[in-house]
């Protein structure tokens, strides 16, 4: 791995090439730009972050508006993960560009001290 593709994903970049990579074949995706197809690509990014982490046994559930962190250029959400009676709850950072990777970190951490110039 280059340098520049360490420091994404260090950095909890994770690359959901169609917006819904992470999603249940079968779900219908809401109106591009719309708040549900936020809420669908934040839970999608989720879902693979989860994939390639040390909580792959997690399965992601429900994501809601993050109010504490607003961005201008970035809708945050806070996504579920659970294993059991075990949960996690992840910070998504999905830039409203859709050609700019997501970032998803733990609810914790900030969006804007993880992304790169």
């Amino acid at each position: 791995m280059d340098s520049d593709a360490h420091a994404i994903k260090y950095n909890g970049g994770i690359v959901d090439y169609t917006g819904k990579d992470g999603l249940d074949k079968n779900e219908v995706l809401s109106e591009v730009m719309s708040k549900e197809w936020f809420e669908q690509r934040s839970r999608s990014s989720a879902a693979l972050w989860v994939k390639e982490s040390v909580y792959k046994d997690y399965t992601v559930f429900g994501s809601t508006p993050d109010t504490d962190e607003v961005l201008s250029d970035f809708k945050v959400f806070n996504v579920l993960a659970l294993k059991g009676s075990d949960n996690l709850i992840l910070k998504v950072c999905l830039p409203v560009d859709v050609h700019i990777m997501a970032i998803v970190i733990k609810r914790d951490m900030r969006c804007r001290d993880k992304l790169i110039d």
